[in-house]
């Protein structure tokens, strides 16, 4: 019983870790969307007197780096629980 529990988290902890490898991905995608908004002319000159499209792009580019963060965080308590199991 407990090597099928154990194969079942094991392809759990695969599971999750292809899902994230796949939001990851998605996000670069995301990401480089708004570095080429940033580099285009149109984005530069339509930056306003306050910054505001920087602001913007500063707030979207914190955003990708706090989701990412929360990811990898969650992957690495899945991770660390199943490293724990597997040692008992």
């Amino acid at each position: 019983m407990e090597e099928s529990n154990n194969v079942l988290e094991e392809e759990n902890l695969f599971k999750t870790h292809m899902e994230y490898i796949k939001e990851d991905a998605k996000l670069l995608a995301d990401e480089g969307k708004l570095i080429n908004d940033l580099q285009s002319i149109k984005f530069i000159k339509n930056l306003d007197m306050n910054g505001k499209n920087i602001e913007e792009y500063v707030n979207n580019m914190e955003g990708f780096v706090k989701y990412k963060l929360s990811l990898y965080m969650n992957l690495n308590e899945k991770i660390q629980q199943f490293k724990k199991r597997i040692k008992n």
